[in-house]
Order: C-alpha cells, then structure tokens, then sequence
C-alpha cells in the first residue's frame, strides 16, 4: 500500500480537520513545483485560490461530521503563481478528525470545458443574433433546433416547431419540388443551390421565402439531418412585382408614344473628340419616322448606317453625351430627308437620349408661305417679266437649298429653257429641247398625233407620268430629293 501511495500520479493525501496535511506522496511536489515540508508546514487553505476558501472549509467540516467528499472541486496554487483545478474524493476517519482524499488534475478539462461554453455562448449568440433565419431537421425533416428568427417569420415557439417537420409549414404544391432538390442536390452535392419556395406562417398565411440547404454527416459520412438558411422574401417579390407593372407601363408608354425616342452611346476619338455615335435603342415611333428598323440598327453606329450624316448630328450630340447639357434645337437630315425638332438630354457620362418629331410638313409649309410671299413680291415690284422670271428663279434655288433651278415655255413644237440658274453650258446645249425627232429631223407623234416628249420633264408635261414611281406626286410632279436615286429606277420605268 505504501508503495502504491509513492507511485500514484495522483494527489493523494491523509489531512487533519484543523487544516494540516499530515502525510503527502510525492505526486503533490511534481504538480505543484513546492517541496513537501513547504506544504506539510503550512495550513492547507493557503495553498487554496481564495474564491474556493469558504467552499472548501465548508466541506471540511462536513467531513467532520462523518460525510464523505465526491466529486468536489477547487483550485491549489502552485508555486509559480498559476492554479491547477483538483477534483478530490475524500472520507473521514478515527472520530472524524483525519481526511483520507486522493486528487486529480483536471485543469485540462476545465479549460476545455471553459472554452466550449465560450463557443456555445458565442455561436448562441451570432445564432440568434443573424437575420436570416436558421434550421436544423433529421433526414425526416422533424425541426431539431432554429433560431429566434426563424420563430419569429413563422410565429410559433421553439416546442411547438419540435413538434412539426419542414413539410409541414410547406404548401403541398411544393413537396415534390422540394423532394427532388433534396435527392439532387443535397444528398448527391452536399448542399443545394438558393431556391424558392413557400411556406405557411402559424396564422395560415401563405408567403415566399428562398433557402439553401446543407448536408449533416456523421464521422462515417452517414447523412443524419440538414441545415437551412432561410430568408423571407416576400418585400422583395412585391418590389419585383412593382417593377414588372412598371416596365410594362414604361413599355407600353415606350411603344404608345408618337415622339421618337431613341438611345445612344457617343464613340470618341483617341483625343476625346465625338467622332460618331452607338445606337442602343429606339422605339417605333422612331423606325416610322426614319424608315430604320431596330433590328437593322441597334449596337451599329450611325456612320454605318448613314454614311453620309451631316458633321452637325453628332457634334452637337457629342456636347450633350460629354458635358451633360440638355440642346433643343431644328435640324434637316439629307440621308433622311425630314426636318426634326429635337430634345437631347444625357441620362449617363458618354450617352444620350433624344425625343424628336417630324417637323418636314410644317417646314415645307413654312417654305412654301414664304416663298409665295417673296414671289408675289417680286411679281408686284417688277414689270418686265423675264426680269421677274429670273429673280423668281434665283428665290427658289437660294430657299430650296438646291444647285440648279429652270423654268421651260412652250415655243412651237418644243418646250425649250426659257430661264435658268445655275446649268451648266453644256447641259443646257444637249437637253435643251424635249421634243423627240426622227432620223430626218421631223418631230415625233404618238398613235393619237400628240408630240412625243422625251426625260421626266417631258413625262410630266405630256401627263404621261407613272404615278406609281418613287419620284412622282399623286398629282403627277416629278420630285428627286437626291437624283443618285434615279440610277435605281428600271430603264423601261425611266
């Protein structure tokens, strides 16, 4: 026994009541770093940490009393300071004024225990603390555990949900959905994609929520529950709704609205100048009243759409993509061949928006009225005619904006040039006349003996015009906006 007493590694010890120890092993210098004579000549309760003091006598005169110590706990300091936690079994002998005890060092042990109430404490707290809310169920879906915001989006307590499995606060309609996620996703991959789903609050209601769900494993990676993340998403969904209704309405209004609107980007050059323009959407107000069509020109730039764009467009454009300036201004397009009114805004750095209308009938309108008037002007103010003819002829070109301008009278069998600005010589010596001749150079007649006039002026003297050509008017005029037009008309239309 004595040799038993020697070699145990733990504390053993034979104490008095009067709080000496009597006989120590060897044990107790090794744990403690004291000698035994230090600790055999001093009251044991200073060797004790000062919290357990009032504990440990108490248990001490307890013992007096005949009762013997389990499992009792405290804490002895060792001689460089620190503490070491003991966990003692004693029993009283000879009247009860001598303790027989043994020891053993569990510090380890409490610090583990110490450090796995820190974490529970600390995970309790961000797990109840975390907005989303949280799950954990069995492989049946029976609820094991969730947090208080999981509760709180479903309105029951935490006994009441032990009670009930995912699939019961799961709309039926969802259950094979759900089902089939579980078997391929999360039994096959460990954890499911973020999907949606309903579930059903304690008062009945019905409302959205997305989840994502993870695989619980055993040490043998035996499936034994699921843990979710579950987010209420039914602000979101009304969010999205109301976005739907306003897109539609944006684009009904879009589509519905008589002004063209279209969109752009500004492409500039490696010194920052806008050299040409992006167009990212239109709308069909847009493709009526420029006869281009969205599919034809969308993420195409106008230079490739218009090669001919007036310099004036995109410039203007520029200023406004660049520095943010709203421009309302008038233009003409040539490539087009309308006069736009135009409001040019910049919704974002480097593009613009326009809103425009066709404003061609009101400038021809307004071209008209005034040439009518500068022509009834020159016809009151000038009395000979040709003088008049002239200076009529000149108005016409300057406001029309074209190169040449004539004026033919009939003389005879012919209708030659009777004044003219801005033909050349050579045109004016070959396509002076209109009357067609023969070989011998006798004037030409139809069936009905009517002179045969050649070239559209002719056509549309003799009333003879093809109203269903691209150049004439339903009355009958000629009309060539850009005469490189007529190189596509069929000779036999011509």
């Amino acid at each position: 026994m004595n040799k038993l007493f020697k070699l145990s590694s733990d504390l053993m010890c034979i104490a008095s009541t009067d709080g000496y120890f009597k006989e120590l092993n060897p044990a107790w210098e090794k744990m403690l770093g004291y000698t035994l004579e230090e600790l055999l000549q001093r009251p044991f309760v200073e060797f004790i940490h000062p919290d357990d003091v009032e504990s440990t006598l108490k248990e001490v005169n307890e013992q007096a009393k005949g009762k013997a110590a389990v499992n009792f706990i405290n804490r002895y300091r060792c001689k460089d300071g620190s503490y070491k936690w003991l966990e003692w079994h004693s029993t009283p002998a000879k009247e009860n004024t001598i303790l027989y005890a043994v020891a053993r060092d569990i510090t380890e042990k409490i610090k583990i225990e110490q450090d796995l109430k820190f974490l529970e404490a600390k995970y309790h707290r961000f797990y109840n603390s975390i907005m989303d809310a949280f799950a954990v169920v069995d492989m049946k879906g029976k609820i094991l555990e969730c947090n208080e915001a999981y509760r709180s989006m479903l309105g029951y307590e935490m006994d009441q949900l032990k009670k009930l499995t995912y699939s019961d606060l799961t709309p039926v309609k969802w259950h094979a959905f759900e089902a089939k996620i579980i078997q391929e996703q999360v039994l096959r991959c460990g954890h499911s994609e973020v999907y949606e789903k309903e579930y059903c609050r304690k008062n009945g209601e019905i409302f959205p929520i997305e989840i994502r769900t993870f695989l619980i494993c055993d040490e043998e990676g035996k499936p034994v529950g699921m843990w979710g993340i579950v987010r209420d998403i039914t602000q979101r969904k009304k969010t999205e709704s109301r976005l739907k209704e306003s897109e539609s309405r944006y684009h009904s209004l879009f589509a519905g609205m008589q002004e063209g609107f279209a969109l752009h980007e500004i492409i500039c050059d490696g010194k920052g100048k806008p050299v040409d323009y992006r167009f990212l959407e239109i709308n069909p107000a847009f493709e009526n009243m420029t006869g281009m069509k969205a599919a034809d020109i969308i993420n195409r730039t106008v230079k490739e759409v218009l090669p001919n764009i007036e310099s004036y467009w995109i410039k203007r454009y520029g200023k406004v993509a660049l520095t943010g300036t709203r421009e309302n201004f008038e233009n003409y397009s040539k490539d087009i061949g309308k006069y736009f009114k135009v409001i040019a805004f910049s919704p974002e750095k480097r593009r613009f928006a326009v809103f425009f209308e066709d404003i061609t009938e009101f400038k021809q309108e307004e071209l008209r009225q005034k040439l009518t008037a500068e022509i009834l002007e020159i016809l009151n103010s000038c009395s000979v005619l040709a003088h008049a003819i002239k200076r009529i002829l000149a108005v016409i070109k300057k406001e029309m904006n074209v190169d040449a301008v004539a004026v033919r009278l009939r003389n005879g069998e012919d209708y030659p040039y009777y004044a003219q600005n801005g033909f050349l010589n050579d045109f004016l010596s070959t396509e002076n006349t209109l009357t067609s001749r023969d070989l011998e150079g006798k004037v030409c007649r139809d069936k009905q003996g009517n002179i045969c006039l050649e070239c559209m002026c002719g056509l549309v003297i003799s009333g003879k015009a093809d109203l269903k050509g691209p150049s004439f008017t339903k009355n009958g005029s000629f009309w060539a906006n850009n005469s490189l037009s007529l190189l596509e008309v069929p000779a036999d239309r011509e």
